[in-house]
C-alpha cells in the first residue's frame, strides 16, 4: 500500500535488534531488490496494523490462517510488524545468451525510473555511475 511493504517478526530476533539498531534495511527475493527504512511497529493485532492484516488475510489467505492461528494470538506478544518505506526498488531481469540483460530501477526519494541495458551483468558505464 503506498509503496509500504509489510512483514512480521519475532521481538527477541537478531533481525528485530538490528533494525532497532539500525532503520536502514534491504530486501531480496529472486531479481527484486528493495532498499528502505524500516518502522518497527506493535503486535499485529494492534490498531495500527490494521492495513497490514488486511493486506496480509486478501494477498495471501492461506498464510493468514495459519499464522494467525498460531503467531498472532494475544497471548503471543513477541510478535511485531516491520513497515518498509522503499528509497529504491530494482527489478533485474537476466537475459538469455542472446539478450541483453535489463535493470529497471525506481528511485522512490527522487521520483525519477531508470532502465539500464547491457550484456555483462550490468556492468555498462550509466548502471556502474548510478550505483
Amino acid at each position: 500500500k503506498d509503496l509500504k511493504v509489510w512483514c512480521y517478526t519475532d521481538k527477541r530476533s537478531r533481525k528485530y535488534q538490528q533494525i532497532m539498531a539500525n532503520p536502514n534495511v534491504g530486501v531480496a527475493d529472486r531479481n527484486l531488490q528493495l532498499e528502505g527504512t524500516a518502522v518497527l511497529k506493535g503486535h499485529p493485532l494492534d490498531d495500527e496494523n490494521s492495513d497490514f492484516i488486511e493486506a496480509y488475510k486478501t494477498n495471501q489467505p492461506e498464510n493468514f490462517e495459519r499464522t494467525s492461528n498460531r503467531q498472532f494470538k494475544r497471548s503471543r506478544p513477541e510478535f511485531r510488524v516491520i513497515e518498509i518505506y522503499p528509497k529504491r526498488i530494482t527489478l533485474l531481469k537476466m537475459g538469455s545468451r542472446f539478450e541483453e540483460n535489463e535493470a529497471y530501477i525506481l528511485d522512490v526519494v527522487n521520483e525519477k525510473a531508470y532502465r539500464f541495458q547491457g550484456n555483462s551483468n550490468f556492468e555498462s558505464k550509466a548502471y556502474q555511475e548510478y550505483y
